[in-house]
């Protein structure tokens, strides 16, 4: 005889072992941002965004070797801050 409440929890772990190995794999890229706006959580991932998609830019080519100072204008606001750059080891 088949009895359901001694198989129930190994069918619930069964198919639970079954969805976790069809769930899609997490992408490793990091700053996805970049490439996708979709992805961006603040604003000032959007302006990142906005940067490379104004120059072209690949994400490996958004680089600076000094400080730099960004300007940017929300609502009519301009904010203007400042990236600093660690030193070479």
């Amino acid at each position: 005889m088949f009895n359901i409440r001694a198989w129930g929890p190994a069918l619930l772990l069964l198919a639970l072992f079954i969805a976790v190995l069809l769930m899609p794999a997490k992408a490793n890229t990091p700053y996805k941002f970049l490439d996708d706006r979709t992805q961006a959580g603040n604003d000032q991932q959007r302006l990142l965004n906005t940067v490379v998609q104004h120059y072209g830019m690949t994400r490996d080519r958004l680089t600076t070797r000094k400080t730099a100072v960004v300007t940017m204008n929300a609502g009519g606001t301009r904010y203007r801050f400042q990236v600093p750059v660690a030193e070479a080891p």
